[in-house]
């Protein structure tokens, strides 16, 4: 993991994908070109399969465990291997450490259901946290915001970016 300078950009946060997402990524790429090359489909066949398995891809990804369509599990030798699998979920370990150390909170967004779920489960594990989701499905939203503000120390608030934008304030100093 490392920072890279961008003359046109700020920093750029480059995080690697695993062997595991990986092999992952390969099989999006075959059932695409499969698709493609599939004379009997029809074309409104074909651009939602596109959709579809592009969709699969960039959550492969996110986070290789939070595929569409697939109930979320840690991976079944653990978390070690999970992070291993899953090194944006480790990058994110990592960097909250940094923040619990300085007693500070952050806001972490993701648009996959799945993925905010996953980030649940992590969060509670490793930091004993059992953080506020916000999302499409979220009540009281304004109510666990500002409980998120006006706790202290450290914690975590996991939003989807579309929720977030629909007319919530944020009160953190």
């Amino acid at each position: 993991f490392y920072k890279e300078k961008n003359t046109d950009h700020d920093d750029l946060l480059k995080v690697n994908i695993s062997d595991y997402q990986k092999i992952l990524y390969k099989d999006g790429l075959f059932r695409f070109n499969k698709s493609l090359r599939d004379k009997q489909e029809d074309i409104n066949k074909k651009i939602r399969v596109s959709f579809e398995v592009l969709h699969y891809m960039r959550a492969v990804c996110s986070e290789p465990y939070c595929l569409p369509n697939q109930k979320f599990k840690v991976d079944k030798n653990g978390y070690e291997t999970h992070l291993e699998n899953s090194p944006k979920v480790k990058w994110l370990l990592q960097t909250l450490d940094h923040i619990k150390s300085k007693k500070e909170k952050a806001l972490v967004f993701t648009e996959f259901k799945e993925f905010q779920l996953t980030l649940f489960e992590f969060l509670n594990e490793y930091f004993g946290l059992r953080p506020h989701i916000i999302n499409g499905d979220s009540e009281k939203r304004h109510e666990k915001i500002k409980e998120f503000s006006d706790g202290e120390g450290f914690d975590v608030l996991i939003l989807s970016p579309i929720a977030a934008g629909a007319g919530v304030i944020f009160f953190c100093a």
